[in-house]
């Protein structure tokens, strides 16, 4: 017998606050476990513990929604309404819509493509023919790209031919302009 079942029973019968917060608190780990596979994919600038705030509200909807009459387990019923709760939050977070987003990806690897073949970064003549674009669209879509654009200081770019990845922060640390002081000097 699954150790939540009489949690569950008083849940069910009262609709008590009490046993909705511990049936809560005994699925927490529920909710770290589907962070913590969540994360793995995530840029270093998603904070664990907004991953972890988000899936406690999919754990109390998953709860609330939950009928045990249809005998599915409630991790099976509620690991997705956990995760769909962290995809909501991180989508929330993302002023970049989607279709820019996919958009930006497609540019990215074209240019990578073309920057492996031809041993230096491409010409717009050459990346708007990789995307099979005329020279109109291939302008229109990079201007509404660009004007999307915003960057994390923590975002990784790609910065070598081979595919090495740094950081916004490491790339300008990494420029050593000098100071106003020194330039007075």
């Amino acid at each position: 017998m699954d150790k939540a079942q009489p949690l569950w029973d008083s849940y069910h019968r009262a609709r008590s606050p009490r046993d909705r917060e511990r049936l809560i608190v005994h699925y927490l780990g529920l909710v770290k476990y589907v962070a913590g596979r969540l994360a793995a994919g995530l840029p270093d600038s998603v904070e664990m513990d907004d991953l972890v705030g988000a899936g406690m509200i999919g754990l109390m909807k998953a709860v609330e929604g939950y009928d045990p009459a249809k005998e599915v387990k409630f991790e099976t019923y509620s690991i997705p309404r956990i995760r769909g709760a962290m995809l909501d939050e991180l989508r929330n977070q993302d002023w970049f819509p989607r279709s820019v987003r996919r958009k930006a990806k497609r540019i990215d690897a074209a240019i990578h493509e073309l920057e492996i073949r031809l041993g230096r970064s491409p010409r717009d003549t050459e990346l708007a023919n990789h995307l099979r674009l005329d020279m109109d669209d291939f302008y229109r879509l990079v201007g509404e790209v660009s004007q999307s654009s915003l960057l994390s200081i923590e975002e990784e770019l790609r910065v070598g031919k081979d595919g090495t990845y740094a950081s916004v922060r490491e790339i300008l640390s990494d420029l050593r302009v000098p100071s106003a002081y020194d330039r007075l000097r």
